[in-house]
């Protein structure tokens, strides 16, 4: 399988203040993502510039018996944080 890598900053050391416009609308992507045996898995990523609320879609099959799961959630950027934790469900 060809896994092609999806750029995604790391605004770290002397980026983290950059004022170079990050406008990206695709924040995160990993096609390849394993949850763990509670069927939980965490990921982190840096926001865009833009002002407005983020959509978030999960999408996925489960590895033994094919079965699909969705989760989708809208987060508020001022409720972002890393103490912020957001569980989505499966769907099911």
């Amino acid at each position: 399988m060809h896994h092609v890598h999806f750029y995604s900053p790391r605004y770290e050391g002397s980026l983290k203040n950059s004022p170079v416009y990050d406008g990206r609308a695709t924040i995160f992507w990993e096609p390849l993502l394993k949850t763990d045996s509670n069927g939980q898995a965490k990921v982190e990523f840096y926001t865009s510039d833009r002002k407005t609320e983020l959509e978030v879609i999960i999408n996925g099959i489960e590895v033994d018996n094919g079965n699909p799961g969705e989760g989708y959630k809208i987060i508020k950027k001022n409720t972002i944080g890393p103490d912020k934790d957001y569980l989505l469900s499966s769907g099911k």
